[in-house]
């Protein structure tokens, strides 16, 4: 009886048989100089079978060589081997098949881009071109070790023959384009040029902003309305909906993200005109803190009187997903547990708790795992759970209680979204936060139908990176931080087109 090992990949990934056989089926004995070799033997080896399998070969002693147990001994040993081979193999086989993925981001940033280009707005950065040649740097690499590893080669070339060749081609195409754009722009390569035309584009809005408060004209048609309940009877229709050009309010320095935001719904006169904001602020690298400021109307919150300033204090809050509503905050705690803060009374008066939903963020990064909305049509929260793989839901609340009324699934990754906000029971999503010209078509989830659409509507980043957005019925206007500037969005109601 000869043993053999016979090691067996199926399309040449991974799948490794350690067999022994009692026969010696296909062997063949190796020629010494007279012809034979002595006890060795050599086994068929065949690249691949009928079954598409790549077979390996490799040589054995005869059974009375050696014990048993150096037998099964080197067997085991071969066995680790081959596994540590499996594990590498499928770590390369799972970071290559990201290639189609980034490729796929990488054109569709590309296909902005060219939108600007034909209209003569493309703006970007140098930490943008970076960010893309990275990209590519990456997948060029990943290609160029595909085509030196033989077995994964052959994996891609029986998946699609012209896979690899396509690939080269679009890479190539990207990096002509991105040298392209930057000759073109020769202002967007100098980043610190750009932030500081920025800084001061921003800065003279605010001056504008602060000079009209103090002519008389409020940017806010609530501040000269009667207090009273939320108009819900713009919803009755189907209505699409579009932004007005952006007002720039005010810049808060080296506070890159934060929220802000009016009540939509106030107790009385005097609360209609408060304005809030919330950050957090690091004294040190190390140290930091969490503020929310009220400021009784926009006067004084343009002018920055300090005076005049409320601070609440709300310990700990997490991301830029808070709202004012009735006279109290709502905001998250530590990542999953919701808060309602009455601001008069200064207490927290009801709480509740969304399990397992810290796990997703947006494609912005931050903390926000639970996004707080109001709309005309009440209070909503959104976000995700380990057990729904990271896709959007959308929760209806109580906002006396806070408990949950109602929860819709979407088919949206929340990875996929930056911002999202709330018109009249609408679900609005924005994939990007960065670019002036974002896709026009955007995801799109109605709660009165429980229909998904995709919706051309965008809201621009006017300073480089939106990380709020949210929607104030009373107003009719989208607030929105973007980059320490804080703005809002005049939002118009499109005719009936139901």
């Amino acid at each position: 009886m000869r043993a053999s090992v016979h090691v067996v990949f199926y399309s040449c990934l991974v799948h490794i048989v350690l067999q022994t056989h009692a026969t010696d089926i296909g062997a063949q004995e190796l020629p010494q100089e007279d012809g034979r070799y002595e006890g060795k033997y050599k086994y068929t080896v065949r690249s691949r079978d009928r079954h598409g399998r790549c077979i390996c070969t490799v040589m054995a002693k005869q059974k009375d060589s050696c014990s048993e147990e150096d037998n099964f001994n080197k067997l085991k040993e071969l066995d680790e081997k081959l596994k540590s081979v499996n594990v590498t193999l499928q770590l390369l086989k799972i970071r290559t098949e990201d290639i189609p993925l980034k490729i796929a981001n990488l054109t569709k940033r590309f296909d902005v881009i060219e939108k600007q280009l034909a209209r003569q707005s493309l703006e970007i950065t140098l930490s943008d071109a970076e960010s893309i040649r990275s990209d590519l740097s990456e997948l060029t690499d990943m290609v160029e070790k595909i085509e030196k590893d033989e077995y994964y080669y052959f994996y891609f070339y029986n998946r699609d023959g012209n896979f690899l060749g396509n690939l080269e081609t679009k890479l190539f195409k990207i990096s002509s384009e991105l040298d392209s754009v930057r000759i073109k722009n020769p202002l967007a390569i100098n980043t610190d040029l750009t932030a500081r035309v920025q800084s001061l584009q921003g800065r003279l809005e605010v001056c504008r902003s602060y000079y009209d408060q103090k002519a008389g004209s409020s940017p806010f048609r609530g501040d000269a309305v009667a207090v009273e309940k939320i108009d819900k009877s713009i919803c009755k229709k189907r209505r699409g909906i579009a932004l007005d050009q952006p007002i720039t309010h005010t810049w808060m320095e080296g506070l890159k993200a934060g929220a802000w935001f009016k009540d939509p719904l106030p107790r009385d006169d005097a609360s209609k005109k408060r304005v809030f904001y919330m950050v957090t602020q690091y004294h040190t690298p190390s140290q930091k803190g969490n503020y929310v400021y009220g400021y009784e109307n926009y006067t004084d919150f343009i002018g920055g009187e300090l005076s005049r300033q409320a601070v609440y204090p709300i310990i700990f809050f997490s991301g830029t997903g808070s709202v004012v509503y009735n006279g109290s905050l709502y905001y998250a705690d530590y990542d999953t547990s919701l808060k309602r803060y009455d601001l008069s009374r200064g207490t927290v008066v009801a709480r509740n708790h969304i399990r397992h939903s810290s796990l997703y963020l947006y494609n912005r990064g931050g903390r926000t795992y639970i996004d707080l909305n109001v709309d005309e049509k009440g209070m909503w929260a959104v976000y995700t759970t380990d057990k729904d793989n990271g896709y959007l839901i959308i929760s209806k609340l109580d906002p006396d209680n806070l408990s949950i009324l109602k929860t819709w699934r979407t088919n949206r990754l929340k990875t996929t979204v930056s911002n999202v906000f709330f018109v009249c029971g609408v679900m609005y999503t924005m994939d990007s936060y960065q670019f002036r010209l974002p896709g026009e078509k955007q995801y799109v989830f109605d709660t009165e139908t429980g229909k998904e659409y995709y919706q051309k509507i965008a809201v621009p980043s006017k300073y480089g990176a939106i990380y709020q957005l949210s929607y104030n019925p009373r107003e009719r206007m989208i607030f929105a931080w973007d980059n320490g500037h804080l703005l809002t969005y005049p939002l118009q109601f499109l005719p009936d087109f139901s």
